[in-house]
């Protein structure tokens, strides 16, 4: 009966905590669109290529979500790697890696790629020049983040 009663003890002042089943697979599922085709060396402010302010501005993205985050990154070459979900290390370790492409995609496979299987959930975030010849007619009104293309 002591040690029950130590163990309870111990347990209290411990504060363990136990999360709710519901919650434990609710990680947040990140997809981020990086242009990368060869309109993006074109320097913007400061001298800084496109496609230098674009890898900047996903990792300040990056840095505002918890650490269960995971994350996939999607670029014109539509390389394997954008196949899986990351993590934040992993997607840092990718945004080092990414190069100008030659390849040149349109909206629309864009999208369809990013709606493939379980992908088409989650928030997306396209970085991009958004180029006529690529993105089509641009909508009379801006478009607001928080609408849903697909």
């Amino acid at each position: 009966a002591r040690l029950l009663a130590l163990l309870f003890l111990v347990l209290a002042f411990s504060q363990p905590f136990i999360r709710p089943p519901e919650k434990l697979s609710q990680s947040t599922a990140i997809t981020f669109y990086l242009d990368n085709s060869l309109s993006m060396s074109a320097n913007i402010k400061d001298k800084t290529r496109a496609l230098t302010a674009g890898t900047a501005f996903i990792r300040e993205i990056i840095n505002t979500f918890p650490v269960d985050t995971r994350y996939r990154l999607v670029t014109n070459d539509f390389a394997p790697y954008s196949n899986t979900y990351k993590t934040k290390n992993e997607i840092e370790e990718l945004l080092a890696s990414i190069r100008l492409s030659p390849v040149s995609r349109t909206v629309r496979e864009i999208k369809d790629r990013m709606a493939t299987g379980t992908y088409a959930t989650g928030q997306v975030f396209w970085i991009s020049d958004f180029q006529k010849s690529t993105a089509g007619l641009q909508p009379a009104t801006p478009v607001d983040s928080s609408t849903q293309w697909m």
